[in-house]
Formats: C-alpha cells, structure tokens, sequence
C-alpha cells in the first residue's frame, strides 16, 4: 500500500487484559496518522462513550448513531478507523454489528462492512502466567498503569497490600489461555491471518514495534513519539510467578 495514499482503511488490535495494550495505543495516537485506538466497543464503556458523544443508549436505531460516531472519533482526524477490543467483549460487539447490518455472513466482512477495518494485529504475551499474576496484582491493588515519570496513569479502586493467592492466579491463567484460544479459532473461521506483536518485544523496544505495525497499516509518522507509560511489574511479579511455578509443579507431582 502506499504510505501517501488517501484510501480509507481502518485496523482492530485484539488482546487481553495486562498484554501492553494501554502502551501501544498511546503510542499509535502519538503517530498522528494512526487514529486514536480505544476500547470503544467494551461494554462498560458504551455508556461513557455515548455520553461524551451525546448518544441516548438504548433509544431506537442508537447503535447506528454509535457506530457513525465511532468512525468519527477513533480516526481523530485521520482517514484510519481503529479500535482495541479483548476477547472478553468480542461477543457483544459482534452482536451489536449485527443489529446494524444482519445480512453479511462472516464476521470479518460485518466489520469491514460497518467500521472499515481490514487489518488486524494480535498483541499476546508468550509468558502467560506472569500476566496472570499481574493481572491478579492489579486487580487486587487498583493500581492497573503507571505513566513514565511512576506518577498513576490509571487506578480503579483504593490503594490494597496484594496478597499471594494460588486460586486467583490459576482462575485468571484459565481465562487468558481460552481467550487466546478463542482469538485463535476467530481468525482461522475468518481466514485473518493478523500481525502477531509480543508483549515481551513491545516492553523491550516499543518504538520498533511502532514501526512494524506502521509499516503493516501502511502508514508512516513524522511525529515525535515518546514513550509515556511504564511497567508496573516489580520483584513481586517475579516472586509470584515463581511460587505458582513451584506449586502447579508440585500439584502434578502429587
């Protein structure tokens, strides 16, 4: 595709939660020609959204007037549509497309249909038990980013000491396996063969994910872009990881 090009096309980065997704979009806003990627489709979200949109929920043909504005706000200024949507809300937001358009059979020409989006990226973590941990940790402290300077990017609740548990953490490992599982399956019904980005690489070197995926959309920044969120892992992300390790072992042993 040419990086000039005035054709309208928009991307989908599918994740789950404490994957890094909060970093890249950040840095995809910053490019400038990227749009502004959010969870638009969660559905704790909609309502909020609707709101600053000044959208009625739940009036009659509202999810028309939802999607249009989507359009609108996530390309903020650009000809890209884009959006970030975990396995967890899939469902709904497929569900919601349909009541727009029930016609179309498969779920990739639904949304290249309503939303313009043709491109897909995959952002997983291969450690899946270190993001099982973080997510009970951030969970149990409100404490979910940090921006790069360690000042609170964003907290859902009071401030809580973690504590170890065994169950959370295999609960939560369970639920990121099937939603990678059910990533997985989606694509190969849809024929998407998306662009696979690691966590790992993206904490590593976040500036030459940036340009992988900019190349993928084919699109090119002339902006400044700085890295503003850092990692809330800490020795206890560690420490825990390895206690799980030691225990499922032991489990298996027994």
């Amino acid at each position: 595709m040419n990086k000039n090009s005035s054709k309208s096309y928009g991307y989908m980065l599918c994740g789950s939660p404490r994957s890094g997704s909060t970093l890249l979009c950040d840095l995809l806003s910053q490019s400038s020609v990227a749009g502004n990627p959010k969870s638009y489709f969660r559905s704790g979200s909609i309502p909020d959204f609707c709101k600053d949109w000044g959208i009625l929920e739940g009036q009659e043909d509202w999810s028309k007037g939802y999607i249009k504005a989507f359009k609108t706000y996530s390309s903020n200024g650009t000809d890209c549509s884009s959006l970030r949507i975990m396995w967890s809300n899939f469902k709904d937001f497929i569900d919601l497309l349909r009541q727009n358009n029930s016609s179309t059979s498969s779920d990739k020409d639904l949304i290249l249909d309503l939303l313009g989006i043709d491109h897909y990226i995959y952002l997983q973590r291969k450690d899946k038990i270190a993001q099982a941990v973080s997510l009970v940790i951030a969970n149990q402290t409100g404490l979910w980013h940090l921006n790069s300077d360690g000042s609170e990017k964003q907290r859902t609740g009071s401030h809580k000491n973690p504590e170890y548990s065994y169950k959370q953490i295999s609960k939560e490992l369970s639920m990121l396996e099937d939603e990678a599982d059910g990533w997985e399956e989606w694509f190969k019904s849809n024929n998407i063969e998306p662009l696979r980005v690691w966590y790992e690489d993206l904490s590593s070197d976040p500036l030459a994910v940036l340009d992988r995926i900019m190349d993928f959309i084919g699109r090119s920044s002339n902006s400044e872009i700085k890295v503003r969120t850092a990692r809330t892992s800490s020795d206890l992300n560690k420490q825990w990881s390895d206690r799980f390790k030691r225990e499922a072992l032991a489990l298996l042993q027994n």
